[in-house]
């Protein structure tokens, strides 16, 4: 576990310097995130943390609801 001396604070002007990702490479160098969670009174939860990974720059996304959920949220429009 880190100590605090290594924490860093994330704050807007933190994220604002952050690079985004090229154009260059592909959704396979970008990575892949593996949400997992979700249940039957919550399952918007695992789609919004998705998104938010998406955002972030993830190249591929997998989502793994909890086998108690009804059927997956259908994605927001674009």
């Amino acid at each position: 576990m880190p100590s605090r001396s290594d924490t860093t604070i994330i704050t807007p002007g933190l994220l604002r310097r952050w690079p985004l990702p090229g154009g260059e490479g592909d959704k396979e160098r970008r990575g892949t995130v593996l949400v997992i969670g979700g249940s039957r009174d919550t399952p918007g939860g695992v789609l919004l943390a998705g998104i938010a990974a998406l955002r972030a720059g993830a190249g591929r996304l997998q989502l793994a609801f909890a086998a108690s959920s009804p059927s997956p949220p259908a994605p927001p429009p674009r």
